[in-house]
């Protein structure tokens, strides 16, 4: 089998121009090149495609820790604004509670008539619809309240006065004064909605 090999290796011509050294040269530095092509392409690629991918991944992280930072940026903001308003909070959950509380606003308009030194002759909360909630739950709700009162100017003006800095959202929506014919006394009614969030 050797001897087959050295006599076809010996039966191959070389043709004179490889023969010589300056074209040897060029052949041997043609065929590196090739070579070196071909691991380039086969070994240094796959190397050359990591690094970009990574050099991506990096890029990408970079971009994510920059909005992370503004992210804990803004909590810190809103921590100090929370911090700041701290004490207030309880203040609007009572202007704007979360259920109705019908009751305690009957108390405290109750009060705030008695305050006034007014007499209170109707007082009506109407029915709270909750329907309106269960189809947009951020929405406020409001029911209605209706009211009578009766005195004197001075203690109407004071009882409006004190109605108006409520401390709980009341909107009047309608609000008629008449005079007595015969005293000097006066009839309040106001139609108003108070307002609550669930």
């Amino acid at each position: 089998m050797v001897k087959l090999f050295h006599q076809s290796i010996g039966n191959l011509t070389v043709p004179p121009a490889f023969k010589n050294k300056r074209t040897q040269m060029y052949t041997s530095l043609v065929l590196t090149l090739c070579a070196l092509s071909f691991f380039g392409i086969f070994v240094i690629n796959p190397s050359l495609s990591t690094i970009t991918l990574l050099q991506k991944k990096l890029a990408d992280s970079r971009e994510v820790e920059k909005k992370l930072q503004e992210k804990i940026t803004n909590l810190r903001m809103l921590q100090e604004q929370y911090v700041a308003i701290k004490n207030d909070v309880p203040l609007v959950l009572q202007v704007l509670p979360n259920s109705p509380l019908v009751p305690i606003l009957v108390g405290q308009l109750q009060t705030v008539a008695k305050q006034s030194n007014v007499k209170l002759t109707k007082l009506q909360a109407f029915q709270v619809e909750l329907s309106p909630m269960l189809e947009n739950p951020d929405k406020y709700i409001a029911f209605n309240v209706a009211l009578d009162v009766s005195g004197t100017y001075g203690d109407i003006a004071t009882f409006i006065n004190t109605l108006t800095n409520f401390d709980r959202i009341f909107s009047v929506k309608s609000i008629s004064l008449t005079r007595s014919a015969t005293l000097d006394e006066y009839s309040l009614t106001i139609r108003g909605e108070a307002y609550f969030k669930k």
